[in-house]
């Protein structure tokens, strides 16, 4: 047997030793080693720099910030003109429908002429009782032309009596005056003057009396024709059927020119799509989270958020009362108002919002460090009240 240096160990020992393991793998791996492990130093010593946004995620239906407006018929006519059609865009004050105004603008023209002629009545009335009959008056109403002229004629016919009675009764005072056997006579001439006078100014008195009740009853009708014009010019307001929101036009159904309509009818509903809000359903556990002027991304269904982006909001409004949604999952109603109301894409197309578009809303909550979730627990960041060292 030759001559061999003895181990020291077995083999068996050795394969397991530090030199053995050191030998068998190279520097190179030892170097990737060293950078991994610098690298975790690194990450958990930026742990508490690094912040992600806590969120709660929601559900919710774009709307607008006006109800829908029910286009309701005030008067009954037949349509003459029809300027709409369904999903047509109308601004506020547009015309939608006219209706045949022939029969209540003959009524007001009518009552216009009744008007006038009353005026004018109205008019000579003051006149009449306010002025000295001898005064020559310009009067325009045909009724009472004739009855001054009637007055006038009996004034002028009863002057010329009294002027006969005055003569006779001068010349019988000239002639027996002194005469103590004519006084009864001319006493008796005197006494027929008197009565003329007497009798003039009973129809004067007559006339004015009538005058002034007659004055009295025009101003009350006048009145009353000025309330019924009021009243006609208010329903020919009805005739003309005018949109009082911009919006676009839903449920036109059986309208159609030169039909007819009556009173209360619905003839169609115009459906806003001006100041859209975000309406988020949040559940009844989650409420205590939302808060006013809360930061609000959202995803709106219709759009790809990963091509089209996601819009910011933020909440204005949150209701009071809890209410179903599809009639069995209790919910609270968070109003947002978005910052735009469109998406756009990279190359400047718009997308617009609608009404009625459903959305995903992802309500910023809290910012935590990495650090901060790792040793927090959820109650932390979640219920800040039960845990006074958190806030959100």
């Amino acid at each position: 047997m030759p001559n061999s240096p003895k181990s020291i160990f077995p083999k068996e020992v050795i394969g397991f030793s530090v030199e053995a393991l050191l030998n068998k793998h190279s520097t190179r791996s030892l170097i990737i080693y060293q950078i991994i492990l610098l690298v975790l130093i690194i990450a958990c010593a930026l742990l508490p720099f690094i912040t992600v946004d806590v969120n709660l995620n929601g559900s919710g239906v774009v709307q607008s910030k006006q109800l829908q407006s029910k286009i309701v018929a005030g008067a009954t006519g037949r349509i003459v003109e029809n300027n709409i059609k369904v999903n047509q865009f109308v601004e506020s004050g547009d015309t939608l429908f006219i209706l045949d105004q022939t029969f209540i603008n003959n009524q007001k023209v009518d009552i216009q002429k009744r008007r006038d002629i009353k005026e004018d009545e109205l008019t000579d009335l003051n006149s009449l009782v306010s002025s000295n009959i001898q005064d020559n008056l310009d009067l325009k109403s045909l009724k009472y032309i004739q009855s001054y002229n009637y007055l006038k004629k009996s004034i002028s016919d009863l002057d010329q009596q009294i002027k006969i009675k005055r003569n006779a009764y001068q010349r019988e005072k000239a002639l027996f005056e002194g005469n103590a056997s004519f006084k009864a006579k001319l006493e008796e001439v005197k006494l027929a003057m008197d009565v003329l006078l007497n009798q003039k100014s009973l129809e004067i008195e007559k006339f004015k009396a009538q005058w002034n009740s007659d004055l009295q009853r025009a101003l009350l009708d006048l009145s009353e024709l000025e309330n019924r014009l009021n009243q006609i010019n208010t329903e020919l307001e009805q005739y003309t059927i005018v949109a009082p929101i911009a919006g676009y036009i839903q449920n036109l159904e059986g309208i159609s020119e030169n039909g007819f309509i009556y009173p209360n009818q619905q003839l169609c509903v115009i459906s806003p799509n001006e100041n859209l809000l975000l309406d988020c359903y949040i559940k009844p556990t989650d409420i205590g989270l939302i808060k006013q002027n809360q930061k609000v991304k959202i995803r709106v269904d219709a759009f790809n958020y990963q091509q089209w982006g996601m819009l910011e909001a933020e909440v204005v409004e949150i209701f009071n009362d809890v209410s179903l949604l599809n009639n069995q999952e209790p919910v609270f109603t968070v109003r947002c108002k978005p910052n735009q109301q469109y998406l756009q894409l990279e190359n400047g197309y718009k997308g617009e919002l609608r009404k009625g578009m459903s959305f995903q809303a992802n309500f910023l909550i809290a910012e935590r460090s990495l650090f901060d979730l790792l040793f927090d627990k959820v109650e932390d960041w979640l219920a800040p009240s039960a845990n006074k060292k958190t806030s959100i």
